[in-house]
């Protein structure tokens, strides 16, 4: 069936509905190629074409294209330290009602933000639930990030958690972020059975769903337990420990610069230079010394003087080693002293790649 065999659908509601702590049904579950495609699937089908649909500045840096491709406008509203800035959001859908042409969606990364590394607060999720229901909007919560939390941390249940009714969020996920297997292409939407059914009339959809292999492979994972263990004995604590790493290597060496949030999950951190760093110049001359971040820029018009920066696959070593080079860097920027020259050995990468096969393609192009 194109949502996804039942049996590999069951495994997957049991095994959210034990880490998330709710009740997760299999009949509200989607099964994709991956979260990518789930945010395709679920603005295209779910959303009238032509509409306007408010995204967070800054984003997940393929969020744009998709939105374009699907045939949406976009608007955007702008992120914090709480997450979404949901009273801004609020002037944006009154503003849309009044011009005519109301926000059909909005689209958040409510849950260790990528790329600011921020968790929306509860009163937020309240407010924001409040909103799209009076409004009658659909909120579509990539939470790729909700099962990718630290040990020591204590975040809130899913976007949908404070929708009863189910009708007006729609949450994305996958496997490639909680697995990190990006080559298992393996993603679903959790979802209202009305838009499930929606969904599944996708013409994309006709020659069949997912992989019916790899939904075969999700479920063994699941069932066997591998998925949690991995998660919570490997994957997490590492994280955590790398991420605080990179936090307190960015506090020593750039004191100057600024982050968004102290991520408590999830793979980023979001850091702000000081006034004056030409990011372009910056980016080239890290390059040089084998360090490579993603240009805020990328991420949305607010980011012309920020940078993502990613913990998830090096060790806190070369995390704190590819911090003090980026400081050395600006340093000399700064100054005027910059060379162009390598003063280490190139190939660290840090704020490149998302897991480890992104890292590798990284390292053998030297970025």
């Amino acid at each position: 069936p194109p949502q996804g065999y039942p049996r590999f659908r069951q495994s997957l509601a049991s095994f959210l509905e034990k880490e998330y702590g709710v009740k997760v049904l299999a009949e509200e579950l989607f099964a994709t190629f991956g979260a990518t495609h789930s945010l395709y699937l679920a603005l295209s089908a779910l959303v009238p074409h032509g509409s306007r649909v408010v995204v967070e500045d800054p984003t997940y840096f393929l969020l744009p294209r998709i939105v374009t491709q699907v045939g949406l406008r976009m608007v955007t509203v702008p992120v914090d330290s709480e997450g979404m800035d949901i009273d801004a959001l609020e002037r944006i859908v009154a503003a849309g009602i009044t011009s005519g042409d109301p926000i059909q969606a909005v689209i958040t990364v409510p849950v260790h933000h990528n790329p600011c590394g921020c968790t929306l607060t509860v009163p937020r999720r309240h407010q924001l639930a409040a909103l799209a229901k009076a409004n009658n909007f659909l909120v579509i919560a990539d939470e790729v990030y909700q099962l990718v939390t630290f040990p020591s941390a204590r975040i809130p249940p899913p976007l949908r958690t404070f929708d009863p009714t189910g009708r007006h969020i729609v949450s994305v996920s996958s496997f490639t972020k909680a697995f990190s297997a990006p080559s298992l292409r393996l993603g679903w939407v959790e979802a209202h059975p009305e838009h499930v059914c929606r969904m599944a009339r996708d013409p994309q959809l006709d020659s069949g769903g997912s992989s019916a292999i790899t939904q075969r492979i999700g479920e063994i994972l699941l069932d066997r337990g591998a998925v949690a263990s991995y998660l919570h004995e490997e994957l997490c604590p590492s994280l955590e420990e790398r991420a605080a790493a990179l936090v307190e290597a960015l506090s020593i060496h750039l004191p100057d610069c600024s982050i968004t949030a102290r991520p408590a999950g999830g793979y980023f951190v979001w850091v702000t230079f000081p006034e004056g760093i030409a990011l372009d110049s910056l980016t080239s001359a890290c390059a040089a010394k084998g360090v490579s971040f993603l240009p805020g820029r990328l991420c949305g018009p607010s980011g012309d003087r920020s940078a993502r920066l990613c913990f998830s696959f090096y060790t806190p070593a070369e995390i704190r080693e590819g911090v003090r080079r980026l400081a050395e860097t600006m340093r000399e920027l700064q100054s005027g002293t910059q060379t162009g020259e390598p003063s280490q050995p190139s190939g660290m990468v840090v704020g490149g790649p998302q897991n480890a096969m992104q890292a590798a393609a990284h390292q053998s192009a030297k970025f």
